[in-house]
């Protein structure tokens, strides 16, 4: 994890193209989602001993910072995940050629779907 962390370098101020912005965002948002799962698994897992419930949550919803981190948190993790993932596909398996747009759409559409999602709730 370390050395993936380290191993590569940001090339947008030279060539600032699309691919250039997600690969620079991936790489922040990898850490932010390093650290909100960690946060995650120390408060949910580690101080509950695995007993965290639905209630526990829901009061810790309404602090506002805590809400703030957990949306924040979510996006970064779903986001660094899409873009791996789709640039997987469209650099070793059906992403290739034509089907690498339709993965821009399908993400698109995902934010979308994510952001409908956190209106209603």
């Amino acid at each position: 994890m370390a050395l993936h962390l380290v191993a590569g370098k940001s090339n947008v101020s030279a060539y600032p193209w699309v691919g250039n912005w997600l690969y620079t965002a991936q790489r922040y948002t990898g850490l932010i989602a390093f650290a909100y799962i960690g946060w995650h698994l120390y408060t949910e897992r580690w101080l509950t001993h695995g007993r965290s419930t639905y209630a526990t949550v829901a009061q810790d919803m309404r602090n506002p910072w805590y809400l703030a981190f957990f949306v924040v948190g979510v996006l970064a993790s779903s986001f660094h995940l899409g873009v791996g993932v789709w640039n997987f596909l469209c650099k070793w398996g059906p992403g290739r050629d034509r089907q690498g747009a339709a993965g821009g759409r399908a993400a698109r559409r995902g934010g979308r779907n994510y952001i409908l999602a956190l209106s209603e709730s």
